[in-house]
Formats: C-alpha cells, structure tokens, sequence
C-alpha cells in the first residue's frame, strides 16, 4: 500500500475539461480548462478561435488537439523529481 502512494506522489494529474461550436455563419471555436490535481496549482484556461472550421466534429477534434497540446505543456513544465 505504502509503495502505491508513493508512485502516485511521483506522477502530476491534471483534468482537462473541452469543447467545440460553431456557429451559422461557419465560425468556430475551441476552449479547454485545465485543472491541475496537485494542491496550490492553478487552473489553465485556453481558446482557440477558427475561421475556416465548419463543422461542429472539426472544432470537438480541434478541442481535444488543444487539450492534449496543454497537458504536454503542463508535463513539460514540472521538474522531475529523483
């Protein structure tokens, strides 16, 4: 048990909540929030607007790339621990 809470003080989680619209006139936008698990973090908020995107699919799939682009930001940014 001992070894379990050890390996997850090791490890940072993070939640990331997402979404995509567009609009009628084939404007769209992404937006994530994340929130960081660890005590004191503070949460990340994100936007992206897209002229070219028509299609609600396109801007949840732009959502998720940007969630995922802010999640490898946020890894990157934590000193290792040895």
């Amino acid at each position: 048990m001992t070894r379990i809470r050890e390996e997850e003080e090791d490890h940072q989680s993070v939640m990331i909540f997402m979404d995509g619209a567009v609009n009628g006139a084939g404007r769209g936008s992404s937006a994530t929030v994340l929130i960081p698990l660890a005590a004191g973090d503070q949460e990340v908020e994100t936007t992206q607007v897209h002229s070219i995107l028509t299609c609600s699919l396109e801007t949840e799939i732009a959502a998720i790339a940007l969630a995922m682009e802010q999640a490898v930001d946020c890894y990157s940014s934590v000193p290792e621990k040895n």
